[in-house]
């Protein structure tokens, strides 16, 4: 039987629209990952952060790059300070000293020990496969980054060693597993809606079973689980 594509398009495309969700449309990113976050030991430990006299902690990335948004760190002071936290690169083992991030510091500093939010105002892609290195200076003041000497990581990203530089002095490696939260930004997770529905195959009359190209536009870029 012969149908004309019009009025069966008609059909097919109210259809469409009206099941889409059948098909398991998501957005295409993901919730808001966690590249590398740390995981309490028993035995705490602390280093002391002040001007050129720093802290650090490696993670390599996964086989996927990532974008990052902020960092949380368990830290405490009780005199005036400014901190300056960045990622750098690997050196040999050791930061080189290159930001790729920095990030803004939480309104007032570090005070009371507690768990302290730095942001950036855009996020940074980290590259797959790459080791980068969460680094604690301060531009003014001092203060204390917390860890634990029998502590672990979890996350997309794996540990790949901490250090630190005392004042006037190059890096050295230690075992402290300092405690932090890096993260990715949070992405829409609304489901998106049809935009629009419309096909390139000609007007025209075809047979049952005959296939016509349809296409459907989203209003986000979209994973589709048939």
């Amino acid at each position: 039987m012969k149908r004309s594509f019009k009025s069966t398009l008609i059909v097919a495309l109210t259809l469409l629209a009206l099941f889409t969700s059948a098909l398991g449309v998501t957005p295409a990113l993901a919730a808001k990952p966690v590249i590398i976050e740390s995981v309490p030991g028993a035995n705490s430990e602390s280093v002391f952060i002040s001007v050129d006299i720093m802290g650090a902690v490696a993670f390599t990335m996964p086989d996927t790059s990532y974008q990052i948004s902020d960092v949380s760190m368990d830290l405490a002071s009780s005199v005036s300070n400014v901190p300056l936290i960045t990622i750098q690169g690997d050196n040999a083992g050791f930061p080189d000293g290159t930001p790729v991030a920095t990030f803004d510091n939480p309104a007032g500093g570090v005070g009371s020990q507690g768990t302290y939010v730095f942001t950036l105002a855009s996020p940074v892609t980290l590259n797959a496969s790459t080791k980068y290195w969460l680094v604690a200076d301060a531009s003014s003041g001092e203060f204390i980054w917390y860890g634990y000497s029998d502590g672990s990581y979890s996350g997309l990203a794996s540990w790949s060693g901490s250090a630190n530089k005392p004042y006037s002095s190059g890096w050295m490696s230690n075992t402290v597993a300092f405690t932090f939260a890096l993260t990715g930004p949070e992405t829409d997770t609304t489901a998106p809606t049809v935009t629009n529905v419309f096909s390139d195959t000609p007007d025209g009359f075809f047979m049952d079973g005959q296939a016509i190209s349809v296409k459907v536009l989203f209003s986000e870029a979209v994973d589709v689980d048939t």
